[in-house]
């Protein structure tokens, strides 16, 4: 691997008593109702839920993009009020600039900052971990969609986030693809040390990749279950410690699976 990714200091993620609402037609509209968590920096968690519930808005707090209705978030002991590099939001759909290079993409965040010049050996060594190495000069439509993915995944991680958020990022790719990109996803976790926040619908997924999985209700979301998944990594999908959690996880969603033998 060619040159290594600037780490930073791990930091503590805090929701602290967070509520937000949308103004719709006049009026609020309830999004998030009173979340508060604790994110160990360094850890790995899980937000499931129905669709709709706001965990994709949680995400954008987190990040800075917008500021709650109520409460705090702190990150490293610091009040969220904007974006920052060290805070960083991985999407569904990759989004990769159609005219750039694959180097260029990825390079996109530090040369937004100016901070490009001498940290070019990081850009490589991004490509590098995520395997992509050989497509430094490919352009988008050159890729699949999994490499495509790989690529915004590049592009988050060269700037060393402390912590990496990411909304439902495998959730257009075939299932093949998709487990390929979380093993990758989880060493690169292992290797780099970041703080991962991730909005699935897919609870293996969830299961496979989190030490804990938090369960959202319906709008206005609010933790109705939190499970801590402590079975060693790599995990199996017939492991029966994770077929257990995979049944409590969906009966808390309010979709129980149908007993052994039993017709669905």
């Amino acid at each position: 691997m060619s040159g290594q990714l600037t780490r930073r200091n791990r930091e503590d993620l805090l929701i602290r008593d967070v509520s937000h609402a949308f103004a719709l037609d006049g009026g609020p509209l309830p999004v998030l109702d009173h979340i508060t968590l604790d994110i160990a920096a360094g850890s790995f968690v899980s937000l499931l839920g129905p669709s709709g519930c706001g965990k994709s808005t949680l995400l954008r707090l987190i990040a800075g993009l917008e500021p709650p209705t109520e409460g705090d978030i702190l990150a490293g002991g610091e009040l969220v009020r904007e974006p920052g590099p060290s805070r960083i939001l991985a999407f569904q759909d990759a989004t990769l600039f159609p005219w750039a290079t694959v180097w260029n993409n990825v390079a996109t965040g530090l040369a937004a900052r100016h901070e490009l010049k001498g940290r070019e050996h990081e850009i490589d060594a991004a490509l590098e971990l995520v395997r992509l190495g050989g497509f430094a000069k490919a352009y988008p439509h050159q890729l699949s969609g999994g490499m495509a993915q790989r690529a915004a995944l590049a592009r988050a991680l060269v700037n060393a986030p402390q912590i990496l958020l990411l909304d439902e990022p495998f959730g257009k790719l075939d299932s093949l693809t998709r487990m390929t990109l979380q093993g990758e996803l989880l060493a690169i976790w292992k290797r780099t040390g970041f703080t991962g926040v991730l909005v699935t619908h897919d609870v293996e997924e969830a299961l496979l990749l989190s030490d804990r999985v938090i369960v959202l209700s319906d709008r206005p979301a609010r933790i109705i279950r939190e499970f801590t998944v402590a079975a060693p990594l790599p995990r199996r999908r017939d492991d029966p410690a994770i077929v257990r959690l995979r049944g409590e996880i969906l009966s808390a969603l309010g979709h129980a699976e149908p007993a052994s033998g039993q017709a669905a």
